[in-house]
């Protein structure tokens, strides 16, 4: 494929080969040894157990949070993981970075399935993020609850803000820049896309339309409960949503299967989800596509690049 001078584009994957040289040597590293370190890390940084007490029904709503189940271990020196103490503190954003790793994890599998020397570290990995999406799967079926003012949360799955408050996002005492409800959400959704293009496998996407579902219930209101106007943080919510809404676009077999095997009652629109990532980055779109804005929001300041999604719905 080729391009004219200057012009920027989103290269598909495997229009680049890095045939030998320090890059090559460099991607090998990456895949086979660093993301499973990464890996390594998250489990021993207790990363997975805040999925099993949310599995064991631990909310704040309920007053059941167990010691130190809104937190994840740390090294004290990170240079040394292995001969270093190691201390709880809080990290609202670690469920997005593990599932961003999953993600990065995810593509080398799709690029490497048929690579002779790297499809059977692409299996083995496979089947390690297949555990852990075994885990997840199970926590994120546990969504369907009321905060403290009775108002729906369901399909609502950022596990720090579950554990720390009794309501959630624009309402609860922390800043969004903060608790990373938004990113948390735009990590797994696009955990979700990638794994579901690596191996069939659609449990991810589903908790991803119920986090989706959430925010449009969250945004325009439900059950006589006012809607609030969400501001991403990151522009990875929107970039993930925008795949999901051309991964449904694109596939109506895929939309009947999801339905059919969760018993989606009301069905899944992908009209629905274009409306909420127009909603989600409409504060946030200039005229001018190389320009950034900045917004105020609960005291802080964002900065969002609107020129992808000007693009998005000038051609969708």
């Amino acid at each position: 494929m080729s391009y004219e001078y200057q012009e920027i584009q989103k290269l598909n994957e495997n229009e680049v080969t890095l045939l030998d040289g320090d890059f090559k040597n460099l991607y090998r590293q990456l895949s086979k040894h660093t993301i499973n370190f990464a890996f390594d890390m998250f489990e021993k940084s207790n990363s997975f157990e805040q999925f099993k007490k949310f599995i064991n029904g631990e909310k704040k709503v309920f007053n059941n949070v167990s010691e130190h189940a809104k937190e994840v271990l740390k090294p004290i020196n990170d240079r040394d993981v292995y001969h270093t103490e190691w201390k709880y503190e809080e990290e609202p954003w670690r469920e997005g970075l593990l599932y961003q790793t999953m993600r990065a994890a995810t593509e080398f599998i799709i690029n490497n399935k048929d690579n002779d020397e790297l499809k059977e570290d692409a299996l083995k990995l496979k089947e390690r993020i297949r555990k852990y999406i075994d885990l997840i799967f199970e926590a994120g079926k546990k969504t369907t609850y009321k905060d403290k003012n009775g108002k729906p949360l369901d399909g609502y799955f950022s596990i720090y803000s579950i554990f720390n408050y009794d309501v959630v996002c624009n309402e609860a005492p922390a800043s969004g820049r903060w608790t990373h409800d938004v990113y948390n959400y735009g990590c797994l959704t696009e955990a979700a896309t990638y794994w579901y293009r690596a191996t069939g496998d659609t449990r991810l996407l589903f908790l991803a339309n119920r986090f989706s579902e959430f925010f449009v219930d969250y945004i325009f209101g439900r059950d006589g409960f006012k809607g609030y106007m969400v501001v991403p943080a990151h522009e990875i919510s929107e970039v993930s949503l925008e795949n999901l809404y051309l991964l449904y676009k694109n596939s109506h077999s895929l939309v009947k299967e999801i339905e059919e095997k969760y018993s989606c009652l009301d069905g899944i629109d992908p009209v629905l989800y274009k409306l909420l990532l127009h909603v989600l980055i409409k504060p946030n779109l200039l005229t001018h596509k190389y320009i950034f804005q900045f917004r105020p929001y609960q005291n802080n300041w964002f900065c969002i690049q609107p020129n992808h999604f000007l693009h998005f719905f000038n051609n969708r």
